[in-house]
């Protein structure tokens, strides 16, 4: 089945709107999972009775970034765990293991080991290169009830650069010179103005202090390894394997003009709906947690709806 849907972006200053069936929400609890080789992941959770939800970062950010739309599953009463990557956040960095197929292959032994399958198991939604990890845990790995991709999934960097050394010299991250925590706190904040104070956190989740200057978390050999990892594997080459129902979330575009990649996806996959957020940011489960987790629990009612 093929839907697609137009989305105008959400005014990122309107107050969240929670459902009058919403309950009080706690802050999340942290805690650790064996992912692949028994690597120690970090997850941020929140209890519930409905169907789970397993949220996955991107490249060089955190499973702080989802607080927002976690928040709101969990207030609609969805079991709710947000994943830090291996070297990403407060997981472990065995020093290897930074591509995205091991990324897949750690979220499925996470799914094994927190008993998520059968009646459990989850929604997994995955942004940018988490999107492309989702994709390969459903294609090579199964588990999921259904996948949401939020600006990624699709993500293929040959399609741009002709080698890896031509996408590290475009794409790698940029120095961030003599700035403290609190320096680049203020840096962010006027850069998102308008986003949710907990987005701002999520962002700063993406840094440690280091001698009073502030540093990304995530070991640049490991980002350089995961950039290459984004440009060998074309995930359109998994899309046929998918069969559960898939949900893009794409940002920057609609139904007028879809962007190749977005199309490969919508052609590639057996059972997908689309929504669309023209105006929106990359990192849109930030900027719009409302919007995101109102299209996430719709699709989690799909489920409810299926035979």
């Amino acid at each position: 089945m093929r839907a697609h849907h137009d989305r105008p972006a959400t005014p990122v200053s309107a107050p969240a709107a929670v459902s009058s069936a919403a309950r009080p929400v706690a802050e999340p609890t942290t805690r650790f999972a064996a992912g692949h080789g028994g690597v120690p992941l970090a997850l941020r959770h929140h209890a519930g009775e409905r169907r789970p939800f397993l949220l996955v970062h991107g490249l060089a950010s955190s499973a702080q970034l989802w607080d927002g739309v976690a928040a709101r599953l969990a207030a609609d009463g969805h079991e709710v765990l947000a994943v830090d990557l291996r070297g990403h956040g407060r997981s472990a960095d065995p020093g290897v293991g930074h591509d995205t197929p091991t990324a897949a292959a750690d979220l499925a032994a996470l799914l094994e080991a927190e008993e998520l399958i059968g009646e459990r198991a989850p929604v997994v939604v995955g942004q940018s290169w988490g999107g492309n990890v989702v994709v390969e845990l459903a294609a090579r790995h199964g588990g999921p009830a259904a996948v949401a991709l939020v600006d990624g999934g699709w993500i293929h960097l040959a399609a741009a650069y002709p080698d890896a050394e031509a996408c590290w010299a475009d794409l790698a991250p940029p120095r961030l010179g003599d700035r403290s925590l609190d320096e680049l706190a203020a840096a962010l904040r006027a850069r998102h103005a308008g986003w949710p104070e907990a987005s701002i956190a999520g962002l700063l989740a993406c840094y440690v202090e280091r001698d009073g200057l502030a540093r990304p978390r995530l070991d640049r050999r490991a980002h350089r390894s995961i950039l290459d990892s984004l440009h060998a594997i074309d995930p359109a080459t998994r899309f046929g394997a998918i069969e559960v129902p898939a949900l893009l979330l794409v940002v920057g575009a609609d139904a007028a003009a879809v962007p190749p990649a977005v199309g490969r996806a919508i052609e590639g996959l057996p059972d997908v709906a689309t929504s669309w957020y023209p105006g929106g940011h990359h990192d849109l489960h930030a900027e719009q947690p409302e919007a995101v987790a109102g299209d996430l629990t719709r699709l989690a009612a799909r489920l409810e709806e299926r035979p």
